[in-house]
Parts: C-alpha cells; sequence; structure tokens
C-alpha cells in the first residue's frame, strides 16, 4: 500500500536563519579496528579513530574540509551528491578533478551547501580508500526558507515559511542515521591486485567478509555494530530516519519489523511521503523516512539490513546475510521475533514525487551509452562504456581544460583514449540511455547533478523521443540499473565543470565502468583560469602528473599527440 500519511513530519530539526562557515580537520591516517567482531584489520580512518565522524552543517554553510594526508599514497575527498556550482575544482574526484594531496601533504575543501539539503556522505575518490574505511555521513539540514510543504490534507497547508524555530523544532522528535556497509578483511589494494589479474578471467567481484549496521545521532556515533547496537523510540513520537549504503558492492533490503516506514527524500530529494514495507538500498543511494513509534512500550523490535547475495559469484556457506540491531522502546522488554520480509523488489523511481515540482526537461541531444564487462587485451575481465575501458589521464581533465588553447577544447582526443570524455554544450538537455547489457545490476551515480529518471525498461530502447508523460519526474543522483535494463536520464549541462559517470560499485569503477563528462568546456575555461589554487600544481608535480596539457601532459602543437597517455586495456577481437 502506497499513500500520503495523514500525520505530520518535517525534514527539519537543526533549521538554521543564518549561513556560517564550518571549518573540520580531517587528519587522515591508519588505525586498527574490529566493527564486525571477527577480525582486527588496518583502516583508514581520521584524527586517529574509524569511523570517520558525521558531518553536519545547514543548508547554505560552507564548509571547509581541511585535509592532511598521513597515509603512505596519495587521497582525495569526494562529497557525494554535492553539485559544486562554480567550484568543480572541489569535487574530489582524483586525476578528473585534482591531483591527489600526496602523503604528508594539504588541502582544504571547500563545499558551498547553498540550495542544497538532505543526506548525504563523503568518500575518498581515490585508491579504493572508501572500501578501507574512509567514508561518513554528511547531513545537511534545510534552512527555513527550504522546508517542503506537506499537508494533513489536500486543502489544508501545514508548513509555513514564515513559524518560528520553536514551532520547527517540534514537527518532529528526533532523528537518526541508519549506515549499512559491507565489510572485508583483506586490504583493497591486496584484493584489487586479484579481482584484475589474468587468473580471474569471469570477473569475479571480491566478496565481502561481513556486513555492517551501525547508528548515529547528530555528529556522534552510538556504540557497537550490528547485534550490538540499538536506537531508542519513546511512544507516539515521530523519527526521521536517514539510511545510507556506503558500502564497495552489496545492496541491503532494510525493514524494521513491525513498523511502517514513509520514504520522504531520496538521494537529497524530498519527496511525498510514500509507504513501504522494505527499501532496496543500492551502494550510495539513501532515503530518509518517517516512522511513528508505538503507542506503549511493551514490546522491542528489530531492526534488519538483509545483505543482498546476488552480487556474490561464489560466496561462502558461512557468509551471513542478515544483521540485526534492535529497536528499543524500554530495556525491560522482550524483543518481538524476527520476521520475514513479505517484498523483496527494486523501488521504480517513477513512483516518487518531489516536494519542490520541476517540469520535465525537453532534450536536445541523445546520449546512448552500453555497459557491459568483457575479456579485454590483457587478459583481465574489464568493465566498458561504448567499448572504452574507462581508466584516468596523466593530466586531470580540469586541468586540460583550463590549459589548452580554447580551439582545442571540444576536441574529444585531448583528453586522451582512455577518459571516454563525452563534451557537453552549455544549457544542452542531455537525454541519457544507459543499457545495462551485465548479467547483474549496477548503480550509476552522476557527479555534479540530479538527473530526472524518466523511464526504464528490460531490453534496449528506443534513442527517439519518450512518451513518459511525467510532469514531474524523480530526481537524484544515484540510480540501480538492473540486468539487461535500460534506463533514460535527463539533466542540463548547467553547470560548468568536468563530472564522472559511473557505476558506484567500487570494483567495477576500477575494471572501467565509467565515462567522463566535459560540461561547457568554454565557459569553464574562463571560470577556471587563474583560480585553481597552486597547492593543486604543486601536487600534481609530487605524485607525477602533470598540471597542464592533454591527458598525457603534451601541450602547444602537440596537443593531439598522446603519447605517454593511458593506452587500453581493449575489448579482445
Amino acid at each position: 500500500m502506497h499513500y500520503i500519511f495523514p500525520f505530520f513530519i518535517s525534514l527539519l530539526a537543526f533549521a538554521t536563519t543564518q549561513a556560517k562557515i564550518v571549518d573540520i580537520q580531517w587528519n587522515i591516517d591508519y588505525v586498527f579496528t574490529n566493527p564486525d567482531g571477527l577480525y582486527t584489520r588496518k583502516v583508514v580512518g581520521v584524527n586517529e579513530r574509524w569511523p570517520p565522524l558525521p558531518i553536519m552543517v545547514s543548508s547554505g554553510d560552507l564548509l571547509r574540509l581541511h585535509v592532511r594526508n598521513r597515509l603512505d599514497k596519495p587521497t582525495s575527498i569526494h562529497h557525494h551528491g554535492l553539485d559544486f556550482r562554480g567550484v568543480g575544482m572541489f569535487d574530489g574526484a582524483m586525476d578528473i578533478t585534482q591531483c591527489g594531496i600526496p602523503p604528508g601533504g594539504e588541502f582544504t575543501y571547500q563545499v558551498d551547501t547553498t540550495g542544497q539539503s538532505g543526506t548525504y556522505w563523503i568518500h575518498a575518490h581515490s585508491n579504493g580508500q572508501y572500501v578501507d574505511g574512509l567514508r561518513a555521513p554528511f547531513i545537511i539540514q534545510p534552512s527555513l526558507g527550504a522546508i517542503p510543504n506537506y499537508f494533513s490534507k489536500p486543502s489544508q497547508r501545514f508548513l509555513d515559511t514564515q513559524m518560528t524555530m520553536q514551532t520547527v523544532s517540534q514537527l518532529y522528535d528526533d532523528e537518526y542515521t541508519v549506515i549499512m556497509s559491507d565489510w572485508y578483511h583483506e586490504q583493497h589494494a591486496d584484493l584489487l591486485e586479484k579481482y584484475l589479474s589474468p587468473s580471474n578471467p569471469e570477473g569475479h567481484e571480491p566478496t565481502p567478509n561481513s556486513g555492517l549496521l551501525y547508528f548515529s545521532r547528530g555528529t556522534t556515533y552510538l556504540p557497537g555494530f550490528n547485534n550490538v547496537t540499538s536506537i531508542q523510540f519513546k511512544p507516539n513520537q515521530r523519527y526521521r530516519l536517514r539510511l545510507l549504503n556506503i558500502g564497495a558492492l552489496a545492496m541491503f533490503q532494510f525493514k524494521i519489523d513491525g513498523h511502517q516506514m514513509h520514504i520522504i527524500e531520496v538521494d537529497g530529494t524530498d519527496v511525498v511521503p510514500y509507504e513501504v514495507e522494505s527499501i532496496p538500498i543500492d551502494v550510495a543511494q539513501r532515503y530518509s523516512i518517517v516512522v511513528t513509534a508505538k503507542s506503549d512500550a511493551s514490546t522491542n523490535y528489530l531492526i534488519q539490513a538483509n545483505m543482498d547475495a546476488s552480487m556474490f559469484s561464489k560466496p561462502p556457506s558461512t557468509l551471513q546475510l542478515n544483521y540485526t540491531s534492535t529497536l528499543v522502546y524500554s530495556p525491560a522488554a522482550q524483543v518481538h521475533p524476527i520476521e520475514p520480509f513479505s517484498l523483496y523488489n527494486m523501488l521504480d523511481e517513477r513512483a516518487f514525487t518531489p516536494q519542490v515540482a520541476q517540469a520535465m526537461l525537453t532534450p536536445t541531444r541523445t546520449i546512448e551509452l552500453k555497459a557491459t564487462f568483457m575479456m579485454s587485451s590483457d587478459g583481465t575481465n574489464r568493465g566498458f562504456i561504448n567499448n572504452v575501458s574507462w581508466v584516468p589521464p596523466q593530466t586531470p581533465t580540469l586541468m586540460t581544460v583550463e590549459s589548452v588553447q580554447q580551439d582545442m577544447l571540444f576536441n574529444p582526443r585531448i583528453y586522451g583514449p582512455q577518459t571516454n570524455a563525452h563534451i557537453l554544450q552549455y544549457m544542452e538537455v542531455i537525454d541519457l540511455l544507459v543499457t545495462n547489457l551485465d548479467s547483474g545490476g549496477h548503480p550509476f551515480h552522476l557527479h555534479g547533478h540530479k538527473f530526472q529518471v524518466i523511464d526504464r525498461r528490460q531490453g534496449a530502447m528506443s534513442s527517439m523521443r519518450s512518451s513518459s508523460t511525467v510532469t514531474n519526474p524523480m530526481r537524484r543522483d544515484t540510480i540501480h540499473i538492473g540486468a539487461q535494463e535500460t534506463v533514460r536520464l535527463r539533466f542540463q549541462a548547467d553547470n560548468p565543470a568536468v563530472f564522472l559517470f559511473h557505476c558506484h560499485i567500487e570494483w567495477h569503477l576500477q575494471a572501467g565502468l565509467g565515462i567522463t563528462f566535459v560540461e561547457a568546456p568554454d565557459r569553464l575555461q574562463q571560470e577556471t583560469r587563474g583560480r585553481i589554487p597552486s597547492v593543486m600544481r604543486r601536487h600534481c608535480a609530487q605524485t607525477g602528473h602533470f598540471s597542464s596539457g592533454n591527458a598525457a601532459g603534451n601541450s602547444g602543437d602537440r596537443l593531439l599527440d598522446l603519447t605517454g597517455a593511458p593506452q587500453g586495456p581493449y575489448p579482445q577481437p
């Protein structure tokens, strides 16, 4: 059953009317931890602790994240889902918008949250470090002027942007963040070497050793993981739960026994409340739900996160898939027996209605992408989009745009043969037809934009204009594309920058399942020249990369000479 529920909720608990600068120091280092209780391992932590603390700001705040790299390899940080409008250099995709921060190096990310609110996360975008633990929730609370409108009935307005802070704070009672992730005992680098090896011709992804389910409240984690942690409910109160899958491979199915859930936010887009019994959450996706507590405290209930094994090629029989924590009404109460999942289906984004309407865009250009895995010329199983396996260039693509002569900006060759660059004209409306030819599903993420979800279907889809009649399409930044499925996504190239579009299964990105959008390079060059911090160029030199020229670092009359740029792997003939 799906409906607009008749009680009142809000997406706001910590509203603010005044934007501010928020300075946070991240000293990235190695620590040892054993979150699943099975194995103590080295992880990438922050400020000598793991997991890195959640970050919470208010919409309009400027977050300045001061990063000091104490690792033995370069790093970079991506704020997942943020648009970085006008400041794409801070997007954090290593070798695309910046060179990595070298060991001992420092860099400050300036994250302007104007016009954005919701549930996001921060993670390394370098060397698979987020698989090793460099990741944290990033919550942007809406400002008063951005509060979505909810209705108790169609004719009654519930929220008013003129309401006082006291009134706003009473619209729901409390909130928690719920974090789900697969978990590996081996280091990412060791697993990647085995994965991208001729001895793994079938391309079997590393199977995780376990899963993690844990919680935070504000900027503090609740103690424990899985069955040794819990959250507290008080009778008759309303709770917002922010759900994140910050794993590397596995989808999760989430439910709370004995309670209905109403989805109110999807990847930072507020939606008309939508009732569900369980929620599938693919890698990098986020949802907010509202749950109303029961009227008595006589029984406690299980919170379940089922790790989907469909992506695991050879899961051991000992692998635990179901992880539970406890929703506690009373420490003295008994826990209700575990409930089976009655539904285990994907959600169709077309069922959601954004609170802030945006008319369906009219496309001016269609780009068709066909994603698959196949044997490559080097004997490994690689990801390909339109027969190109993505490999990062020697010069960050943003710095290529900034440094070359203007008449070469729209020539895709200069960005390198493996960058899989698609050049977009300013304000084009792109119809992105993505066909997944693989036997498994993929969560595709677009940096810098929320795309409209226009259509999806099994098999191929015509490149002709869609017949969809949705007037207010769902908008999100990460979408699950099932096996042999095609989706039609739409966005406007109104944000000059260099942005990745890639599978967010970390193993698949490193196997090449991605492309690069070079968005309005002529405008981007004008906006960027003279603004790239000198420390970014210094980091390129320190990590053996270039900060100008084409994908190989060549410039002047050698712009079309790609000697030194990555070449291959190619599909086997």
